[in-house]
């Protein structure tokens, strides 16, 4: 049962990627993968499209949205940082006192070598804001989402440059164990502004979650990846030889 959800996510994402058009001069949307069984299998997945399976060498920067502590002074809870070191040193971040299945607007958006991390209410008032500066290349965007049972992380309503994305990444009330869910968005150039929407559900009365109810923005360059055939272009261009084979034949 856990293998096969699992493998039921990546088709789920393989579908997303056949049936979503490439936009021309701005980005693809490559479809989701995930877990909801308690185990790292939608982590491994992510990892594995790098070279020698290293997501954190590969990475430029991560924006983070985190339950933390509430706003208290143990945790924080808005972060904006990078791998280029360990103990991560280079990150800026900032407290916030999430409300529960309050839905907030974000933008993630760059001036030049610095990126700005923006969190609003449904007014677009300002609510808090990280600033850091990354200048390591990228290629895509990985928005993943991870809940525990009984809670929910959702990041929706997104527009890349203005241009609405069409995907969502969210794990709702699992209940075979903690889940995790990818959103990929691929062939990202150039500087960029990203918007959308971000809810943290949960029950009960918790105090200190800290990463177990959370969702991040993974910038990435996986561009230097050995090229692997991709299934949703192999059965594309199986299905297009098939109608010509066949209109051939009606003439």
């Amino acid at each position: 049962m856990k293998t096969s959800k699992t493998l039921f996510a990546v088709a789920v994402a393989t579908i997303a990627a056949i049936a979503t058009p490439d936009m021309a001069n701005a980005f693809t949307l490559k479809g989701n993968f995930g877990s909801t069984n308690g185990s790292y299998d939608a982590d491994t997945l992510y990892n594995n499209l790098f070279p020698e399976a290293n997501s954190t060498a590969n990475t430029a920067f991560v924006a983070e949205n985190r339950f933390g502590d509430l706003g208290g002074a143990a945790e924080k809870e808005f972060k904006l940082f990078d791998h280029s070191n360990a103990p991560l040193t280079n990150q800026n971040q900032a407290n916030f006192a999430w409300v529960n299945n309050q839905s907030y607007n974000f933008e993630l958006s760059n001036n030049g070598s610095n990126w700005n991390y923006s969190l609003f209410d449904l007014d677009n008032n300002l609510l808090t804001s990280v600033v850091n500066t990354f200048t390591a290349p990228f290629s895509d965007i990985f928005i993943r989402t991870r809940a525990d049972v009984g809670n929910s992380m959702v990041v929706d309503n997104l527009f890349l440059n203005g241009i609405a994305v069409g995907g969502r990444s969210a794990v709702e009330n699992p209940t075979d164990g903690w889940g995790a869910n990818y959103l990929r968005i691929g062939d990202v150039t150039g500087p960029f502004t990203l918007k959308g929407q971000t809810t943290m559900s949960w029950e009960g009365n918790p105090t200190r979650l800290k990463s177990a109810l959370a969702s991040q923005i993974k910038v990435v360059n996986i561009a230097s990846s050995k090229p692997v055939p991709e299934p949703a272009a192999a059965v594309g261009l199986g299905l297009a030889a098939l109608a010509f084979a066949r209109l051939r034949r009606r003439h």
